[in-house]
């Protein structure tokens, strides 16, 4: 199973972060990394504001990410950054990605959850499993968050593809899916966010 490191920074010094942002994708690439989104259109669409940048990175398992992230070459490159952002960083597990190849900018749906009641979750999420085909879109990524950086305050996640940011965000405003929100409101706490894809 390939692993997701999903980033969220507040920038508060461009150029420190800047430096690192330069050197990231060669050390994460030597540990099997491939940015899936960095940087690039967001649109927030429910619970808390996301931060100024997004990063999504697949990995070909979750301990190949935890590997990079502990590793010695990726220490040179974050230690000096520490301190030019705030930075949450959360991975999980979930299926090797199919038709994220660069330049094809699809639009990647972010869930973070805190579910509250499982079986009533689980109805709902059948419910909107249903209507993801019609959409074109794809489930990526489901399951628990394994926090790596930062204070993360959701439990799971789930990461969804669709063609394009401008589907994904008609799809979270649709009227049959909005008629579905109420129903997973009652039951779980959720940040939910689309960004493209590189």
């Amino acid at each position: 199973m390939s692993g997701y490191f999903v980033t969220l920074s507040d920038v508060k010094d461009p150029e420190v972060y800047g430096a690192y942002v330069k050197q990231a994708p060669g050390v994460m690439a030597d540990f099997t990394g491939t940015m899936r989104v960095r940087g690039g259109q967001r649109v927030h669409l429910e619970g808390p504001e996301v931060p100024d940048r997004i990063v999504i990175v697949e990995f070909d398992s979750l301990e190949q990410g935890l590997a990079c992230y502990n590793s010695p070459e990726y220490d040179v490159i974050k230690s000096p950054a520490k301190d030019a952002a705030d930075v949450v960083i959360s991975g999980l597990s979930g299926e090797k990605s199919q038709n994220l190849d660069p330049g094809n900018k699809a639009g990647i749906f972010v869930v973070k959850l805190r579910i509250r009641d499982k079986d009533k979750y689980a109805d709902y999420s059948a419910k909107a499993s249903k209507m993801l085909p019609e959409w074109d879109a794809s489930l990526i990524a489901v399951g628990p968050l394994t926090p790596v950086l930062g204070e993360e305050t959701y439990e799971s996640c789930l990461l969804l593809r669709y063609p394009s940011l401008e589907k994904a965000v008609e799809f979270y405003n649709w009227g049959p899916y909005q008629e579905l929100i109420p129903q997973r409101q009652a039951v779980a706490d959720a940040q939910m966010f689309a960004v493209e894809g590189l």
